[in-house]
């Protein structure tokens, strides 16, 4: 199910792509162990990134990332301190495609926000099988733009141990496979 983005305008899409562009000249472009590890398609990856901001959708994304066969067909994971492999996840592409769509429109509003002396308030921008019922308690709360924004530029697979409390608002809106986004108040 695609995401339901309140704000997704014009001046938003741009100020995702200039996040995208401040992250490359800085070092900070995320990429998913997910990803086939080669220049090649980590290139084509952050331009399938960039059309969407442009002129697509998380949908378009998740999509573009299979068609273009982005994903590794294994993945590595540790149990019980062993490192073992299993098949991708065949929601891989929807985790990833809308977690990273997300992640750039949300910090898009923060900076509109912080800049336009305007409010964010979390709501359900998607329905999610993986929400605990704990999930609403975040629905219409205000969320301080700043600290999203510092939070937000935190690489996704380190947000844990930037976040010690996991019940924070920041923390649920963080979380790749969750329904809850950020609106303008």
């Amino acid at each position: 199910m695609d995401f339901d983005f309140k704000n997704l305008t014009p001046q938003t899409r741009q100020i995702m792509f200039q996040e995208f562009i401040n992250d490359e000249q800085n070092g900070h472009l995320y990429v998913s162990n997910r990803i086939k590890n080669t220049p090649e398609i980590i290139q084509k990856y952050f331009k399938l990134l960039t059309d969407a901001f442009e002129h697509g959708t998380d949908a378009t994304l998740c999509t573009q990332i299979t068609r273009n066969n982005i994903l590794k067909e294994n993945e590595e994971y540790r149990k019980d301190g062993q490192l073992k492999m299993r098949k991708m996840p065949s929601n891989a592409n929807e985790i990833l495609g809308q977690g990273e769509f997300k992640r750039y429109y949300m910090r898009a509003l923060c900076r509109q926000a912080i800049d336009e002396n305007k409010k964010l308030l979390i709501y359900r921008a998607r329905e999610s099988k993986i929400d605990s019922d704990d999930a609403k308690f975040f629905i219409n709360k205000i969320i301080n733009p700043k600290k999203l924004s510092e939070y937000l530029k935190i690489n996704p697979e380190d947000i844990k141990n930037e976040l010690p409390d996991d019940k924070s608002p920041e923390y649920r809106l963080l979380r790749f496979n969750t329904g809850l986004c950020i609106k303008f108040l």
